[in-house]
């Protein structure tokens, strides 16, 4: 089973925890759901390039704006762009579609763009 290669803990999203993100300028991020396991599915993955906080903000209210709710996401501070982009692919690659291969997990329907996909046997 993938994991996504984000912080381990998922948090609702509401303003207190997201004036706890960390200042950085590249991450990444995803939003989802907690499922009856108590696990977090993810139905969107995105990346930062300047910052963090304020590309997660926009993205919920993105989101939003198109009649998405998701309800928890979660997040890490990323070396460089390289990096951010690297785990943009892997997590993208990891849940596009469901276990059973035949639905699509995620609502993103394009591959992160920024670069070669070190993802080996990437469609891209």
């Amino acid at each position: 089973m993938p994991t996504l290669k984000l912080n381990s803990k998922h948090f609702a999203i509401s303003e207190k925890n997201l004036a706890t993100i960390p200042e950085c300028a590249n991450g990444n991020y995803a939003f989802g759901f907690i499922n009856s396991s108590n696990r977090f599915v993810p139905k969107h993955i995105g990346r930062a390039t300047s910052n963090l906080k304020e590309d997660i903000v926009a993205a919920i209210e993105a989101q939003q704006e198109q009649g998405k709710r998701y309800s928890h996401f979660k997040y890490k501070c990323a070396a460089d762009s390289r990096e951010a982009y690297e785990i943009a692919c892997k997590n993208y690659h990891d849940f596009s579609y469901s276990k059973d291969g035949e639905s699509r997990q995620l609502d993103n329907m394009s591959h992160p763009s920024g670069g070669s996909c070190p993802v080996e046997n990437c469609y891209q």
